[in-house]
Order: C-alpha cells, then sequence, then structure tokens
C-alpha cells in the first residue's frame, strides 16, 4: 500500500476531473464543478483515531479549504463520493475501468463510509 509524505497510508487514489468536465459517479450523478486537469490523482486516506474519531480525507482543495457545497454538508467531497459508489457497485474493484479510481484498502473505505 502506498503512503503519504507524512507516512499515512493512500487507501485508494481518485483521478482530478478533467477540464471542461464534471464528475460522473454511477448512482449520484454529476457531482461538483468543473475539472482543471484530469492528469493527477488525489489520494483518500484516513485521519484521526486517538482523541477524535478516524475519518476520510482527500488531498483535493475543495476537500482541504472545505469551500465546496459537498463538503460543507456531508464532509465528503466528490473523489471519495466516486471511490465509495464504485465499491458499492463492485465489491472486488482494485481499478475501475478507466482507472479513475485505485482502490487499496476496500475494506477500510467501506468501513468508514458506512460510518457517515
Amino acid at each position: 500500500m502506498p503512503t503519504t509524505k507524512n507516512n499515512l497510508p493512500v487507501i485508494a487514489r481518485v483521478r482530478a476531473t478533467r477540464k471542461g468536465k464534471t464528475l460522473q459517479t454511477p448512482s449520484s450523478g454529476e457531482l461538483g464543478g468543473r475539472g482543471i486537469r484530469g492528469n493527477r490523482f488525489y489520494e483518500i486516506i484516513v485521519v484521526g483515531g486517538v482523541t477524535v474519531p478516524e475519518r476520510l480525507s482527500c488531498s483535493c482543495p475543495a476537500h482541504r479549504f472545505g469551500r465546496a457545497k459537498l463538503v460543507q454538508e456531508t464532509g465528503l467531497c466528490k473523489h471519495i463520493f466516486k471511490a465509495v459508489e464504485e465499491l458499492a457497485r463492485n465489491p472486488e474493484l482494485r481499478r475501475s475501468e478507466k482507472d479513475d479510481v485505485i482502490v487499496y484498502a476496500p475494506a477500510t473505505l467501506r468501513a468508514l463510509a458506512v460510518s457517515r
């Protein structure tokens, strides 16, 4: 399993939305605003755990700065929603059809997504 610069395990990666496009999820349809570049991946990690409950966190700007309406309402960004929905559609998922989602720890992602 890959790790971040701070040695936190990466449980999933989701491709950034391509320029001029919106992120498509299997059951929710379009999420979030228009993308800028689709050549990089955002990393989903687990944060918290000692004195605060564990939760999912994404390296995207919307999640880091809490600006997106979806993040303010649910605490999850569109990239986390995409990973969770792809995993719900295919429980054995490791890579989605177009390599937009890569899951390293499906059990962890599933458990923390349900706890929301």
